[in-house]
């Protein structure tokens, strides 16, 4: 998942699910969820946020990016798209 190109290191993920903390996906903890943010980017050498799922509430994504405007993160957006190759 890291990507030199780039210049990303994936540290973890925060997902919804209380149940998710703590486990690993793709061989990166689930650190906690949206409210555990802002302690996360004091603690770690966190310099922004990707967000990877495709659906996301619009009030969701207005905290996230006001958490990261306070904190000094940058926040993406991760897509993946797949197309006809004749279209």
């Amino acid at each position: 998942m890291a990507n030199p190109e780039l210049d990303l290191n994936p540290v973890g993920f925060l997902d919804k699910d209380p149940g998710k903390k703590g486990k690993k996906i793709f061989g990166f903890k689930v650190l906690g969820n949206l409210s555990d943010l802002p302690e996360l980017a004091d603690s770690n050498d966190i310099a922004g946020i990707i967000v990877s799922i495709k659906q996301v509430e619009t009030d969701e994504l207005k905290k996230l990016n006001q958490l990261c405007t306070q904190k000094g993160l940058f926040l993406k957006r991760f897509g993946l798209s797949v197309s006809d190759f004749n279209s």
